[in-house]
């Protein structure tokens, strides 16, 4: 009998001893299979970044290289007036967020249209997944947002949306999760949320959405998420005219949308306008090995585009 104990003693130290330097094996799998993920996706916003740049680069050609850069560009156009419009860019612009600013600095009564737009963004984007679908909880979240933005933009601490804090664990835990967004999002489809950075902003120059940079999730706020697919294609399709207000109360009338208030296309610019270049840029990566996605603000020197 004491042989046998000492050999079963033996084997359950064995067995133990096999489990843990499996789940070791398996921890280093995970933490290389991690990194090299990390690694790529930090490569593919590198080279998105590089392409960028030499994209803005101005050079000097000869006159046989313009030559044959214009026919070029007569075969791609006569090309892309058969094609469907491109599919929009994962970031909404930065031209095309909607600005926060003046319901901090103004009473709310003063921006009505304005604070319901933003009360709308949000119920749209996160009230089923982050709201359970309470009544008003967009409206109580979005009253303790602009009571901590304004808080800090009084002490001249406020630099960036990461930094507004609230003093409700509850709410500090919503934001959170909408800052961060799903990795997988389509609210046409009803898949996830995006990130609540690409969609608002607080800054003090007075800015529009502009509709040409805008992103179909935003347009859904305003127009649907039909409306939003419909206005989208109109503007993005090669040759098409440029929108105007007519052609947005067309649209919104063939699909049966409901119309916006007259004072709503205020919010918007409808021309194909330049805008300066802003400092920042945001970029993603994603490795498709691991499904890791990273997502990084690559700040540059300010210019015209």
């Amino acid at each position: 009998m004491n042989a046998i104990g000492f050999v079963f003693c033996i084997l359950t130290i064995l067995s133990f001893g096999a489990i843990l330097s499996l789940e070791k094996q398996v921890g280093a799998h995970r933490l290389r299979s991690s990194y090299l993920g990390h690694i790529a996706a930090n490569r593919e916003i590198l080279d998105q970044t590089t392409s960028a740049f030499y994209a803005s680069l101005k050079h000097t050609a000869s006159s046989e290289d313009k030559e044959k850069k214009e026919q070029k560009t007569r075969e791609s156009a006569q090309t892309k007036s058969s094609q469907q419009p491109q599919l929009p860019s994962p970031i909404n612009s930065f031209c095309a967020r909607l600005n926060l600013f003046p319901l901090i600095q103004h009473d709310l009564n003063k921006e009505p249209y304005l604070y319901e737009t933003a009360a709308k963004l949000l119920r749209i984007f996160y009230g089923e997944a982050l709201f359970d679908k309470k009544v008003r909880a967009e409206y109580k979240f979005l009253d303790a947002f602009l009571k901590e933005a304004r808080r800090q933009s009084v002490r001249e601490t406020f630099s960036s949306l990461e930094k507004i804090a609230f003093n409700d664990p509850h709410f500090q835990m919503i934001y959170y999760k909408m800052l961060k967004g799903t990795k997988k999002n389509d609210l046409l489809k009803g898949i996830g949320y995006p990130s609540l950075l690409d969609y608002i902003k607080i800054e003090p120059a007075a800015s529009k959405i502009c509709l040409y940079h805008a992103h179909p999730h935003l347009l859904s706020v305003f127009f649907t998420a039909k409306g939003a697919s419909k206005i989208y294609t109109a503007i993005h399709t090669p040759k098409a005219p440029p929108i105007t207000q007519e052609g947005i109360e067309r649209i919104c009338q063939e699909i049966h949308a409901p119309l916006l208030n007259a004072e709503m296309f205020n919010f918007f610019e409808m021309s194909q306008v330049r805008h300066a270049a802003v400092s920042e840029n945001t970029w993603i990566g994603e490795d498709p090995d691991s499904q890791i996605s990273l997502r990084k603000v690559v700040s540059k020197k300010a210019s015209t585009k």
